[in-house]
């Protein structure tokens, strides 16, 4: 180990110079990854994951494997409420309108009794995003909430609350 200080000492030039070459030579390979990498978990490509998500793309449509439930509830509303509704239908609005969200379901639009809560207090929306990967979905997660966000404030939805889940929402 001391030869190895005093040879670095003694040459210092020649070092920095070894130096600046190994990282222009891994730069080069550096530069490929972002097109071979993602920080992700989408399939793994020729993985039984990634041919259910593709069958599910097929028969459903593009998105359909990466949904985002978001949870509504008020404490002092019920679902048959007015007030509930204009919330909801508030939130509904304002995360169909953001880009990359084809669709979203709920129990007004389509009368599917399981999107209503069976404590009369809370009801599911169910974001349909118009993506093709997990990582397209994972990143439409921030706008989602923006937009619940926005539209607590807007709409005065007061004394109800909306979250985004699912799994591209952790």
């Amino acid at each position: 180990m001391e030869s190895i200080i005093r040879c670095v000492l003694a040459h210092p030039l020649r070092v920095l110079a070894a130096w600046a070459l190994l990282t222009v030579l891994a730069s080069a390979y550096a530069l490929r990854l972002p097109g071979a990498v993602r920080g992700t978990s989408d399939a793994i490509e020729a993985s039984e994951s990634r041919r259910v998500d593709e069958l599910v793309h097929r028969h459903f449509g593009a998105g359909s494997a990466y949904l985002f439930p978001v949870v509504i509830d008020a404490e002092h509303l019920s679902i048959d409420d007015q007030a509930f509704r204009a919330g909801a239908l508030a939130f509904a609005d304002a995360l169909a309108a953001v880009p990359g969200v084809k669709s979203v379901d709920h129990f007004w639009n389509t009368g599917a009794a399981e999107l209503a809560g069976r404590d009369g207090r809370s009801a599911l929306l169910l974001v349909h995003p118009e993506v093709e990967t997990f990582f397209e979905a994972e990143a439409l997660t921030a706008a989602l909430r923006s937009a619940v966000s926005r539209a607590q404030v807007t709409a005065q939805v007061t004394g109800m609350s909306a979250r985004v889940t699912g799994v591209p929402a952790m």
